[in-house]
């Protein structure tokens, strides 16, 4: 069971962060980032960013606005919920 837990986890997480799990809840695909599974894709992705500056400014201030939702602060609101 473990061994399936970890397939699952290595097809699904975004390969833009490398051996890091979880950013599928941060990363929504094509809005705040970009989530790739070939190394074609992120070439793709890569020289999209590099040379579309509108979309470069729109997913990073979507990413930005997104990381709030992620912050010491939130986290504590969120346990505070639970623990009341």
């Amino acid at each position: 069971m473990e061994q399936e837990h970890a397939l699952w986890v290595e097809k699904y997480r975004p390969k833009s962060f490398k051996d890091v799990k979880g950013q599928l809840e941060i990363i929504e695909d094509k809005v705040s980032g970009f989530l790739w599974n070939s190394t074609e894709q992120l070439k793709e992705f890569t020289k999209n960013l590099t040379s579309d500056s509108n979309l470069r400014e729109k997913i990073s201030q979507k990413a930005i606005s997104q990381s709030q939702e992620f912050s010491k602060e939130k986290f504590a609101e969120k346990i505070k919920e639970i623990v009341n």
